[in-house]
């Protein structure tokens, strides 16, 4: 398969698949081998001048009158 597929919309925006193999045994290592890839594709968006927009949620509260005693 091709490294990196454009797959579709969300609605948090474009998603891609990006293919990466680790051949390594140890969980800790393939987690930081994880990410350092992470980090460098960031870094790599950020060089293009690419920007990812975090998706957020507002939460909104009342609250209650006081009571009348």
């Amino acid at each position: 398969p091709r490294p990196v597929r454009f797959i579709g919309f969300s609605t948090d925006g474009l998603v891609l698949e990006i293919f990466c193999y680790v051949n390594v045994s140890d969980n800790n290592e393939f987690l930081r081998i994880q990410q350092d890839l992470m980090l460098k594709i960031l870094d790599a968006a950020e060089d293009l001048g690419i920007f990812f927009a975090i998706p957020s949620q507002t939460f909104l509260s009342h609250e209650a009158p006081p009571s009348v005693a």
